[in-house]
């Protein structure tokens, strides 16, 4: 059985479209400011300087006064979390479906190459690709299932893997 996305009015809507019109709103709201935000705390003079993960800690915790934010009618920015191993995930909620009317697979298939091409080209976020961190993107239904997450690695925006130098 091959499920689809179900728009408010109770129409069926094409999940390809749906999910780009969706990721070109997210991808605006979550890179606003925050390639400034971690220069201004890499930055910060300590006797003890961050490292990146601390430093993504500390930038969620900044980020998530502001949270939740509604990014259009159909998703909302729950939150922004610091993940082991440099990663940072910003988790959404679209609030207009459940999970179990999302086809896993034709998420994935919409999703990953569109959202890929607008994340490697945004300018806030190439300071964490440059820094070696990995920016993901976690979705869950109104009913608060997860759909699916996607994470971006540097070298998946094709930059070069220098951990462990």
């Amino acid at each position: 059985m091959t499920k689809t996305l179900i728009s408010a009015s109770g129409a069926a809507v094409a999940t390809c479209g749906v999910f780009i019109l969706m990721l070109f709103a997210v991808t605006n709201v979550q890179a606003a400011g925050v390639g400034g935000l971690f220069k201004s705390l890499v930055g910060q003079t300590n006797a003890d300087s961050l490292n990146i993960d601390e430093t993504l800690v500390k930038m969620s915790q900044k980020m998530n006064r502001s949270m939740p934010q509604t990014v259009d009618g159909d998703t909302r920015l729950e939150k922004v979390s610091a993940q082991p191993s440099q990663q940072l995930s910003y988790h959404y909620t679209l609030i207009n479906i459940r999970s179990n009317e999302i086809d896993t697979a034709s998420f994935y298939r919409a999703m990953r190459p569109v959202l890929q091409k607008r994340v490697c080209a945004a300018d806030d976020l190439k300071m964490f690709f440059r820094n070696q961190i990995t920016v993901a993107y976690a979705y869950q239904g109104k009913d608060g299932e997860d759909v699916g997450k996607l994470a971006f690695s540097p070298k998946d925006c094709g930059y070069p893997n220098r951990r462990g130098l």
